[in-house]
């Protein structure tokens, strides 16, 4: 177990580390970094004089190193926009993109399992013919589009939920259901079919053959083992989640990461787009380092493999 988790630390280090060069490589194929700080009315001495006080006309590999060296601190410099610390703006926004992708996540788990878990007992019926209705809608919908429409029917027309801000729990539900209900069809598709294909196993007909209640044989037997690759799935979807909350928090206002990332995409504030690239990439591979390790914990042939 040791040799597996120093293997799969090793390759989030190294995946860490390219993602971060390429973070880092954002602001000069955007533009010149002296030209930004400068300003677009700057003369071309200024610039110059600009380059030279932040060190920008050192090679490339020793700013790299020194700018990893920085984020590694938490330091990513000053907005270029707003003047503030680039830290600071970003952790004053990322707890509300976590609550909302883990508040989306855990609406969408208790609704896509059970689903798929039914849909797979019930083959060919009326609930497994539902189910797939509801994936294929969920699929089919831009998440633009259905945040539109739950803010019109559920915040215009009926009034019962606010559709903007983040003043109160009940600010959270729309957003919540929006991004939750859009990763649900693949999780939901993906317990169903590795619930049919587990149910097709020599071992549960021998624990059915041996008499063991029908609620133990799905969930101790069947579910323990199509839990594998939805544990994997569960931790893409969730870094999606960081990631494509971008979306949600602009239709509704949420005061996230993903919505200070549009800000600061409009206005070049090139530090604050690196520091929300860099943490959010961050999160994601450490989200698959984590279903990586409960996988082994839960089938003992991935860490012997």
């Amino acid at each position: 177990m040791k040799g597996f988790i120093l293997k799969r630390t090793l390759q989030a280090v190294i995946i860490s580390l390219l993602i971060s060069f390429i973070t880092f490589s954002m602001i000069f194929l955007a533009h010149d970094p002296a030209m930004l700080l400068a300003g677009p009315e700057a003369r071309r001495d200024d610039i110059e004089i600009v380059r030279k006080a932040y060190r920008l006309d050192d090679p490339v590999v020793i700013q790299y190193g020194r700018w990893l060296w920085k984020a590694m601190h938490g330091d990513f410099g000053k907005s270029f926009y707003s003047k503030e610390d680039t830290m600071e703006l970003v952790a004053q926004r990322l707890p509300y993109t976590l609550l909302l992708a883990t508040t989306a996540l855990a609406l969408c788990l208790s609704f896509s399992i059970p689903l798929g878990i039914l849909a797979a007992i019930k083959k060919n019926s009326v609930v497994d013919n539902l189910a797939t209705v509801i994936a294929v809608l969920g699929q089919a919908m831009p998440l633009f589009w259905l945040g539109i429409m739950l803010s019109i029917i559920f915040g215009v027309q009926l009034g019962w939920l606010p559709i903007s801000g983040s003043g109160t729990i009940w600010h959270l539900i729309l957003p919540a259901i929006c991004l939750g209900y859009y990763i649900s069809p693949v999780i939901m598709r993906m317990t169903r079919s590795g619930m049919l294909d587990v149910l097709k196993m020599d071992y549960i007909r021998t624990a059915r053959s041996k008499g063991l209640p029908r609620r133990r044989v799905l969930i101790k037997h069947a579910l323990r083992n199509a839990l594998i690759p939805i544990i994997t799935l569960v931790a893409v979807q969730f870094g999606f989640l960081m990631g494509g909350s971008v979306i949600t928090e602009t239709v509704f206002s949420w005061p996230g990461v993903g919505r200070l990332a549009v800000d600061s995409i409009v206005n070049a504030d090139f530090p604050v787009v690196q520091a929300i690239v860099l943490i959010l990439s961050m999160i994601f591979v450490a989200a698959n380092l984590a279903a990586d390790l409960i996988n082994a914990l839960v089938d003992p042939r991935i860490r012997y493999e």
